[in-house]
């Protein structure tokens, strides 16, 4: 009976693998209700998921609203959108040794400086 158990818990993890978002969470919260006791905990313990998305997973299931995902408030912003000028600084400095794509088959320029050696321009150029 325990290998039946640990055949279905291994499932029921890839199952939840190749979900993704608010599916996911459903799935997850489904799973926890009928196996777990609509405990968070031991779904954390027993398979091995986020306690925070199985919870998300159980509010979204309770109350029939879905959480929003924002995806794109995630990460470190561009540092062009930071400092326009730096941006001017290093196109300044790199435009000496840019060239153009040797088949001409797109519009992007290849510099044959490494980020090293340009952090070292912009210092000795620019301070």
């Amino acid at each position: 009976m325990e290998d039946f158990d640990g055949a279905l818990e291994c499932l029921l993890q890839r199952g939840a693998e190749r979900l993704r978002g608010h599916q996911r969470r459903l799935f997850m919260a489904e799973v926890t209700l009928g196996v777990c006791g609509g405990s968070a905990r031991r779904a954390e313990r027993r398979f091995g998921w986020g306690r925070v998305a199985v919870q998300k997973g159980l509010h979204e299931w309770h109350k029939g609203i879905r959480c929003v995902e924002n995806f794109s408030a995630r990460g470190r912003p561009r540092w062009e959108a930071q400092s326009p000028a730096f941006e001017q600084d290093v196109r300044g400095l790199v435009e000496p040794y840019t060239q153009a794509d040797p088949e001409l088959k797109s519009s992007r320029r290849y510099t044959n400086l490494s980020a090293r050696e340009v952090l070292e321009l912009l210092q000795a150029k620019k301070g």
